[in-house]
């Protein structure tokens, strides 16, 4: 069977399975760890990741639905993998960014964002107590301290601080186009509801 990300089979450590999903030797298949996946990628030197696809390389670490896509880190962070990727990249086309053609139009880094929110997903508090409460309020229900000791975050089905950062109408391959149009120019961070560093 063919692997969903060819490009990606050239990184160290990585094999495909009969169905012809790609993961890491020694990854656990009863529990998909995307963020360790993500945190491994990043710690690998540059050359590693030159010849790969970085549409292949964001939809690798990405939950999905429907209606939209999620990643277990800030933009800020998924921003620090373009980088990483653009380093071992340097000279990449436009089909090494997104690895076919393009149908539609290009889009711009800010356009690409303004798409994005939360969905399903709470701002709360997390209290060094354990206590999980609305973002808004003042104080801890449970121990009373102010709300400025808790740490902001998000919680959605999943639990807290999870999907950190959600794309509506977009996958991997649309931050890819962004990222391709934007290469050489400072990139934004978003104010996101979705995203807390």
């Amino acid at each position: 069977m063919d692997c969903n990300y060819p490009s990606l089979t050239i990184l160290p450590g990585t094999q495909v399975d009969e169905r012809g999903n790609l993961k890491f030797q020694d990854e656990v298949t009863q529990r998909l760890d995307l963020r360790a996946r993500q945190d491994r990628v990043m710690a690998m030197p540059v050359s590693a990741l030159t010849g790969t696809v970085l549409a292949e390389l964001l939809n690798w670490f990405r939950w999905g639905s429907a209606t939209g896509v999620m990643w277990e880190c800030t933009v800020k962070e998924l921003l620090q993998l373009i980088e990483h990727w653009e380093e071992a990249n340097l000279y990449a086309e436009i089909e090494q960014y997104f690895g076919s053609q393009l149908k539609g139009n290009l889009i711009t880094w800010d356009e690409l964002w303004t798409q994005a929110r939360a969905a399903e997903a709470s701002q709360v508090r997390a209290c060094v107590c354990g206590e999980v409460y609305p973002y808004h309020q003042r104080f801890c229900t449970k121990c009373r301290k102010d709300s400025s000791d808790g740490r902001l975050t998000y919680q959605t089905r999943r639990g807290l601080d999870t999907y950190k950062t959600l794309l509506i109408g977009g996958d991997g391959r649309s931050v890819a186009v962004a990222a391709f149009t934007s290469r050489g120019t400072q990139r934004n961070i978003p104010n996101l509801k979705s995203v807390h560093e």
